[in-house]
Formats: structure tokens, sequence, C-alpha cells
């Protein structure tokens, strides 16, 4: 079985969601976690499949592409200081949140 890297960041203020996306991109690919690919392969992914997920009193959204853009498993968990809007999974709506996971 093959380890899974967690990676949190914990204040981090971003101004929207394609910053957030941006972000986990450039830290997992300068680890070498994800490939060059991997940003525009989240972007279409969000763009087709949002993944904003409106749960019981809270709302979080779960980045994430084919596993051909990663080069190793990893969770990213970012508790942003300020929510910003995500597109939601299962409709038209904007949630607004602060986790995104």
């Amino acid at each position: 079985m093959s380890s899974v890297a967690i990676r949190l960041s914990d204040g981090a203020a971003f101004t929207d969601y394609d910053e957030v996306l941006a972000h986990i991109h450039h830290t997992l690919h300068s680890e070498g976690i994800v490939k060059q690919s991997y940003l525009a392969a989240l972007r279409e992914r969000e763009a087709l499949y949002p993944t904003g997920i409106l749960l019981d009193g809270y709302a979080v959204a779960i980045p994430h592409c084919d596993t051909q853009h990663a080069n190793s498993p990893c969770v990213y968990i970012i508790r942003l200081p300020q929510s910003i809007e995500v597109n939601q999974a299962d409709g038209d709506d904007k949630l607004v949140m602060p986790l995104i996971g």
C-alpha cells in the first residue's frame, strides 16, 4: 500500500476559488506530487462537475481530477479565514465556504 501525503494550510487568504486551485497546484507541483497538467485538469473538472457540497450546517469543496495528473496520492486541507464562493455540485447555486479539502 502506498502512503498518502497530507498537507494542511490554515489562514491562507484567497479572493476566489480559482486562486485556491492555483495555490493547490503550485504547492503540490513544487513538491513533485502533481504534474504540470494538474491545474488545467482541476479547472476543467470544476467547470463540468463542481465539487462544492452542502452538508448539515456547513459546506466544503473537494477539488480533484483524474489520477493521470498526479504522481502520488495526497489530501490537502485548507481552512480559509474568510469564506469564498464555490459552485455547488448538485445544482446551479453558489456555496460560501471556509473549508477546502
